[in-house]
């Protein structure tokens, strides 16, 4: 066998080289493998920078809006009328601002925030359905018993829905026991008519009712019997507060929340939201708004009446270059020194903002 000194050294040049090209080709490989996993690195990097800088634009939207409520309750204070409303005043029309638009507030050419308040209070709340007694039964849940009035708006709510196109048709086997029965932690079903686990277990795929309070609106589409022209139709009409918030604030609530608060028809209603846009909001609840006369011979009782609201929603959209963070924020305002407490935030959820945009300067 030939040893290597026996090569010829021609030949040992050429085996050099080839070893030369091989380490050269290896070194070659790794540096680009590594500057490729470099590039990820730093794209990724960059992206989760990118996103985490967009929900901290959303967050400063939120806390704009937490002191604009704060600011408002101090105007209102001031003047001594203590209400709040989301159509313009012709005295003075921005007076109630967070009501009445939504806001832009640029950032660069390439980033920004948008969003607007809306009333809470102006909604049926859906965790009204039940009240709290006090104590708890021998499994530690709270007890809870079935609050009649609430119940009966929700029945009146339902009935008054409509869309774009018209009425929309409740269909029969949609029952207000149903929510109930979602509510409540109990697997009797109320007054017959209600839907407890044993409805939901035998759908595909099985599930069971909440036990609990309700958090958002997608829940109610799991409710038995719920229509996609029943929950569109509801959306804009309910919120999801804690359960002893009852009342409705007057001069935010829509035609079916006035409907089903007040035992209304739909155009004594209309007539209510007419004069509410006429004059800008109502001021007194008794001498105001009680005295109107779509609302003579009805012996409305006020104490489910408002006109000023301790609970709203910010709905803020966040723009970064390519990044967009989306939050909706449900906010309380202490009503005796405005500050505000923010109850949930729900990010991801699609919305449009259904208010005229100003445009704000830096």
């Amino acid at each position: 066998m030939m040893s290597l000194q026996q090569v010829p050294a021609r030949k040992q040049r050429g085996i050099a080289l080839i070893m030369v090209l091989l380490v050269v080709a290896l070194a070659t490989a790794m540096v680009t493998a590594l500057r490729n996993s470099a590039e990820i690195s730093f794209a990724r990097t960059a992206n989760v920078l990118m996103q985490q800088q967009s929900v901290e634009f959303a967050l400063a939207g939120e806390t704009y809006a937490r002191l604009l409520l704060k600011k408002d309750l101090e105007e209102d204070k001031k003047t001594g009328e203590l209400v709040d409303y989301d159509v313009e005043s012709k005295s003075d029309p921005l007076n109630e601002v967070w009501g009445v638009r939504a806001v832009q507030i640029p950032i660069s050419l390439t980033s920004g925030i948008e969003g607007q308040i809306d009333d809470l209070q102006g909604r049926f709340n859906m965790n009204s359905l039940l009240k709290v007694t006090g104590g708890r039964d021998a499994s530690g849940a709270l007890r809870t018993t079935v609050n009649a009035l609430a119940l009966d708006k929700l029945n009146r709510l339902l009935d008054s829905l409509y869309d774009e196109e018209g009425s929309i048709q409740r269909p029969p086997e949609l029952h207000r026991e149903h929510f109930v029965d979602w509510l409540d932690d109990n697997q009797d079903s109320l007054n017959f008519k209600g839907a407890e686990d044993y409805e939901y277990l035998g759908k595909d795929p099985p599930y069971r009712t909440g036990g609990t309070w309700f958090r958002d609106m997608t829940e109610l589409w799991l409710i038995e019997a719920m229509t996609p022209e029943v929950y569109r139709a509801l959306q804009p009409h309910v919120a999801f507060l804690p359960w002893w918030v009852t009342q409705v604030n007057v001069n935010t609530a829509t035609v079916p929340v006035l409907m089903a608060t007040l035992n209304i028809p739909r155009q004594n209603a209309e007539e209510i939201v007419a004069e509410r846009i006429k004059i800008g909001g109502f001021k007194d609840l008794a001498k105001d708004f009680m005295q109107l006369p779509a609302l003579a011979g009805k012996g409305t009782a006020s104490q489910d009446l408002t006109l000023a609201s301790s609970y709203f929603q910010a709905t803020i959209r966040s723009i970064n270059d390519d990044s967009i963070v989306r939050l909706l924020s449900t906010l309380y305002r202490d009503p005796n020194d405005g500050s505000t407490l923010v109850l949930q935030r729900d990010y991801g959820k699609k919305f449009d903002l259904t208010k005229q945009i100003a445009i704000l300067d830096q």
